[in-house]
């Protein structure tokens, strides 16, 4: 398949921030293969309509040299939402915050609050395109975009945010790609009290990115109960799933990264190799906990490369519910599994032949599955509107 915007696909670009050793410029389609598994289709997935899609979403990235270009402010303005780059003097500390335009008046109205979390070594702006921004257009969200995701800083960022702006804490939301992940995992294991619903993607079902979590987190986080969404590529680089396979052993990863004014990026070690069978279940049953799901045993995730049920295989892990869908040509594999309280509050999509790399169907995904959810702000129970 050819189309117009094929040509962007080879637009040299630099795709990190400053202190990131990867400042070379380089193309999309050069890129690609660094963030792949051996198995991935590129030409396959580049001359597709995911890979339009793929390459359309980025465009913005591409084409605007500056965050607060006028024009790039306009076009969202446009379409309802106010742009500002807070504290936009300090690279490493600034925060993107996108208001919708009706939020000018002075009423009683409360909206719902997305933190959008970037990958590492991603700039702000990168992670603008990772297709929310449309979505907080159309539903009149409220999204801030931090450079500093850490625990600390997105904890100060709520303050601001439920004290100055027009939040509803009860609809409050978190979500992230890759590292953003695990800074997700990050907020919704220290304070999920904060949070409707939370949507780590990129990783494993469990935050096995940023090491495990310890067990009196995990139980309260399933007492308070955060429903969660994980979506991934099927060919990620990181081999993430299926959960049966071992990830290749190709190197280890720092243990710790920080950035030139020496502020940690990352909440905690990363794993020295890369994970395998067990490992992966093993950060599979600490998410199944904390989600109030049945555990799995390492031999019935092994069985389901055997399974008869496509999502099962694909995924690596038995589910009460699947469905495969196909969104832009791409076949989504869909698992859902029922807590000990009868609701479907775990689901874990991954998306056929795609790279590490946020899916241009992750954001709608994630918010058809956040925005069902919120929090009674007085007692702090769970609320499902399906269910009303």
């Amino acid at each position: 398949m050819d189309y117009a915007e094929l040509y962007l696909w080879d637009i040299p670009v630099v795709w990190s921030k400053p202190e990131s050793g990867d400042r070379e410029l380089i193309s999309l389609r050069d890129r690609t293969p660094r963030i792949a598994a051996e198995g991935c289709d590129i030409e396959a997935l580049i001359h597709s309509e995911m890979g339009r899609q793929m390459v359309l979403q980025f465009e913005d990235y591409i084409r605007y040299g500056d965050e607060m270009d006028p024009a790039y402010v306009q076009k969202w303005h446009a379409q309802g939402l106010d742009k500002q780059v807070m504290e936009r003097n300090d690279f490493y500390h600034r925060w993107a915050l996108f208001t919708p335009v009706s939020a000018r008046e002075k009423s009683s109205r409360r909206y719902p609050l997305l933190f959008v979390l970037h990958g590492s070594s991603m700039p702000i702006n990168w992670e603008e395109c990772s297709g929310f921004l449309p979505i907080a257009a159309r539903e009149e969200l409220i999204v801030c975009i931090p450079q500093d995701h850490s625990l600390q800083n997105l904890l100060r960022l709520y303050d601001i945010l439920t004290r100055d702006y027009p939040v509803d804490p009860g609809r409050v939301y978190c979500t992230g790609y890759s590292q953003g992940s695990a800074q997700t995992n990050a907020l919704l294991f220290a304070r999920p009290e904060l949070l409707a619903a939370a949507a780590p993607c990129g990783c494993l079902a469990g935050p096995f990115s940023m090491g495990m979590e310890p067990e009196e987190r995990v139980q309260h986080a399933a007492q308070v109960r955060v429903p969660i969404l994980t979506v991934c590529g099927q060919q990620e680089g990181l081999y993430l799933v299926p959960y049966y396979e071992d990830a290749p052993q190709r190197g280890t990863y720092d243990a710790r990264r920080t950035n030139p004014r020496g502020r940690e990026t990352a909440r905690n070690r990363l794993p020295v190799q890369a994970p395998n069978a067990a490992y992966k279940v093993e950060s599979l049953n600490l998410r199944l906990r904390s989600c109030n799901c049945p555990e799995v045993t390492l031999e019935e995730v092994l069985a389901c490369a055997e399974s008869e049920d496509l999502v099962c295989r694909r995924i690596g892990m038995p589910f009460s519910k699947t469905e495969v869908r196909r969104i832009y040509g791409c076949d989504h594999y869909i698992g859902t599994v029922t807590d000990r309280y009868g609701d479907d509050t775990l689901q874990i999509v991954s998306v056929d032949n795609f790279p590490h790399w946020p899916a241009p169907s992750m954001a709608e995904l994630v918010w058809e599955f956040l925005r069902h959810y919120s929090r009674d702000t007085e007692t702090g129970a769970l609320r499902d509107d399906r269910k009303s």
